[in-house]
């Protein structure tokens, strides 16, 4: 799945941003990202400000966000950092929880949730050989039942499994 978003991508930056001209890159940005407006917004201490956007109407929004000073723009970056943090804080956590155990073998308090995500693949196999279809046809199909009778596709997968549920074609 990652392969195909980055040829995706690089397929839109590759048609629209030839050039060096920022414009050229929010145009890419917008075809990359199915979107109807893109800016960009620099995000350096003194130098900070709107590089660009793909259309007026967008750059008067980015403009606006740019001048109060907040926006989507401005709590992304100050999540992203937090994100970032987080995300290597629990990376430590689980590490040391991992501890001793071998490289083969999960730590007590990470086995459950493995577990349970085991189920979900297995379901996608047995959708896989009931239905004749591929894996990513299995798992969209068993989201959209879950979203149609609005369970957690974990619940769907349970059942699957314990063969209480049959999806059809």
């Amino acid at each position: 799945m990652n392969e195909v978003r980055t040829v995706r991508v690089a397929a839109a930056f590759a048609h629209q941003a030839h050039g060096a001209r920022p414009a050229q890159w929010c145009r890419a940005c917008v075809e990359a990202l199915d979107v109807s407006g893109a800016a960009l917004t620099l995000m350096t201490g003194r130098n900070s400000g709107p590089v660009c956007a793909s259309d007026e109407r967008t750059g008067v929004l980015d403009e606006l966000q740019y001048t109060l000073g907040e926006g989507p723009c401005q709590d992304a970056f100050e999540q992203a950092g937090d994100g970032l943090v987080v995300a290597d804080v629990v990376a430590q956590i689980m590490l040391s929880a991992q501890g001793s155990y071998g490289p083969d073998t999960l730590a007590d308090e990470l086995c459950g949730e493995v577990a349970h995500r085991a189920e979900v693949h297995q379901a996608s196999g047995m959708v896989v050989v009931q239905l004749g279809v591929s894996v990513g046809e299995a798992l969209v199909r068993r989201r959209a039942h879950a979203f149609a009778i609005d369970r957690p596709l974990s619940v769907v997968a349970g059942d699957v499994v314990a063969r209480r549920l049959r999806l059809g074609r």
